[in-house]
């Protein structure tokens, strides 16, 4: 049985984690806000709707770090909390060469295919050119972004939480003060966007990289040569958090091309509308399992049940009440954010039409996040994975196949809360699952 003050100090460990995590994916929210504003403003409805159907492969580059270094720093958590500080620096070396090799391997698999991905993400016609513009900087800026995003998680597993927050906060402000010059200064339109992005991340990478080396190295230059027993394990566990970044970006593809055929250009400026705003309750909803993430791996791994309780009862409220709060904000800013992204009426008025349909979803996606999180945090990497792609490569795919036809374009937004609803209730009994185990 747990005393009050066990309580009150885990509570306090929780909060001392989950705050600053989610104060520096608010700053990405606000960020993402604001890069959406210089390109609307700077370019129109086709400026961003343009970023919008080329942001996956951006995110493509984010889900592979996150992947890599979530993965790591669940195991290292894990070893820490079994004591074991040899396996923790083999399995640091070991993200850390995953994540350099993988990097080189996308940026030049992407400038190989780049015309085709193009067309893939359906940018075609009017589209086409500034859909270019962005893609190319972006994936010159490959390692950059896979190496920053990856390093976060990993130093956050040593306690690093606020030196994370810090160096994603710089790279954050130097984007948006780059978004100025590179597209309001020198009208570079799309180029310009893509460009703040990659310097913005090389800024966070500068700042974390010391972290591992001074003033003591975590790791040997030993640690860092691949091991086939380290690498087996990082993988699996990789495979959800790499999911749960890039999933969200893939329904943004789904959508876009059912928003194309059911709505065409007003549709798809819209929902791109919908998605920078949604990105940041995602955001949010993000930083509480990640600064949560490396608490569950710890108590899991000191087979600690009481502590991994608590834990989880606190990530379910603060999720639930963040994205009860955020979705309310949204509704009753509904008619003020399509103004300030510089959308025309049309645009406008479709925005707070399908808008909703997104906000209804918002409160079940707060609890499908935090048991996600639980389930890879735990190394139940299977379930995890299970609810992370059902969504859009089955349950989605299945609703749009069966709504939109006789809904038309309100089939399309209606198809988001839908699937929403089942992964959570799923997520719920996968999580009751694993705890019996």
């Amino acid at each position: 049985m747990m005393t009050d003050k066990g309580v009150m100090m885990i509570t306090k460990i929780f909060f001392k984690h989950v705050i600053p995590s989610m104060l520096a994916f608010a700053f990405s929210g606000i960020y993402v806000i604001i890069d959406g504003i210089f390109v609307g403003r700077n370019t129109g409805d086709i400026g961003l709707a343009a970023v919008n159907i080329n942001y996956p492969i951006a995110a493509l580059m984010q889900a592979l770090g996150t992947g890599i270094g979530m993965a790591g720093g669940i195991w290292i958590s894990i070893k820490r909390g079994q004591k074991k500080s040899n396996e923790e620096s083999s399995f640091l070396g070991n993200s850390l060469f995953l994540l350099l090799i993988s990097a080189l391997v996308l940026m030049v698999s992407l400038l190989l295919t780049y015309p085709y991905v193009l067309t893939i993400l359906g940018a075609k016609g009017e589209l086409l050119k500034p859909s270019e513009d962005y893609l190319k900087i972006i994936i010159y800026g490959t390692i950059f972004q896979v190496l920053a995003t990856g390093f976060i998680p990993l130093v956050r597993n040593y306690n690093g939480v606020i030196l994370a927050m810090i160096a994603m906060i710089a790279g954050l402000i130097t984007n948006t003060v780059l978004d100025y010059v590179f597209i309001v200064l020198f009208p570079w339109g799309t180029a310009g966007a893509a460009a703040a992005t990659v310097i913005g991340q090389a800024m966070t990478l500068i700042l974390l990289l010391p972290f591992f080396f001074l003033p003591k190295p975590l790791l040997s230059w030993q640690d860092l040569i691949p091991q086939w027993q380290i690498t087996k394990q990082i993988l699996p566990v990789a495979r959800s958090p790499f999911g749960m970044t890039l999933i969200p970006n893939l329904i943004v593809i789904i959508l876009n091309k059912s928003a194309i055929y059911y709505g065409e250009i007003v549709a798809v400026s819209a929902y791109a509308i919908i998605s920078y705003v949604i990105y940041i309750v995602q955001l949010f909803l993000q930083g509480i399992g990640d600064g949560a993430q490396p608490l569950i791996s710890r108590y899991y791994g000191a087979e600690n049940k009481v502590a991994l309780r608590k834990i989880r009862f606190l990530s379910y409220s603060m999720s639930f009440f963040v994205g009860l709060l955020s979705a309310l904000a949204l509704y009753f800013s509904r008619k003020q954010l399509p103004i300030l992204f510089g959308s025309s009426p049309k645009v406008a008025l479709m925005y707070e039409q399908a808008l909703i349909y997104f906000l209804i979803g918002i409160l079940f996606v707060s609890i499908l996040r935090v048991c996600i999180s639980y389930l890879y945090a735990v190394n139940q990497s299977f379930s995890a994975s299970l609810l992370i792609y059902g969504e859009p490569v089955l349950l989605m795919s299945l609703i749009l196949f069966l709504l939109p036809p006789f809904l038309g374009l309100n089939g399309v937004w209606l198809s988001v809360p839908v699937s929403e609803l089942i992964m959570m209730f799923l997520s719920l009994f996968y999580v009751k699952k694993a705890i019996k185990k």
